[in-house]
């Protein structure tokens, strides 16, 4: 089964929000991809999953199946199992993943999603479900459906 990689810097709201969100949809979908997430400084980010990302899945209608369980740090290995890698924020992520990953910043896609305090959480929520119904279209026209 594809798969595609979200990261964030923690793993902690956006990248998770952006997992459940994608899981959940390509299931309804009944398309055969599956999301991931890992964070670049997950250590920064407190224990479990924001209460913004959760109150976010819960108000989008997301099933608790597909609420992500644990932050992830990012490894080489990810990139390796990724068929598609998004950034959530370039102007945030490509300098982390320049310093620490250089071999594979060229296969990521950058989304231009803020986080805390640039942009509210709900904007930022909105936007990630967004850019993913436009992401799910585009694969569903790739493969046909």
């Amino acid at each position: 089964m594809p798969k595609i990689l979200f990261i964030c810097t923690a793993n902690y709201y956006r990248s998770r929000f952006a997992e459940a969100v994608f899981n959940h949809l390509a299931h309804r979908k009944e398309l055969d991809w599956t999301a991931f997430s890992r964070g670049l400084i997950p250590e920064e980010a407190p224990p479990g999953l924001s209460p913004h990302a959760a109150n976010g899945l819960r108000l989008v209608g997301v099933d608790p199946q597909f609420f992500p369980k644990d932050k992830t740090p990012l490894q080489e290995e990810d990139f390796e199992e990724a068929d598609r890698v998004i950034a959530l924020k370039k102007d945030e992520h490509e300098p982390m993943l320049r310093d620490r990953f250089p071999n594979y910043v060229n296969q990521v896609t950058f989304w231009d999603v803020s986080d805390i305090p640039h942009v509210s959480p709900p904007q930022a929520m909105l936007q990630i479900k967004g850019n993913i119904e436009t992401l799910l279209s585009e694969l569903e026209a790739e493969s046909g459906q």
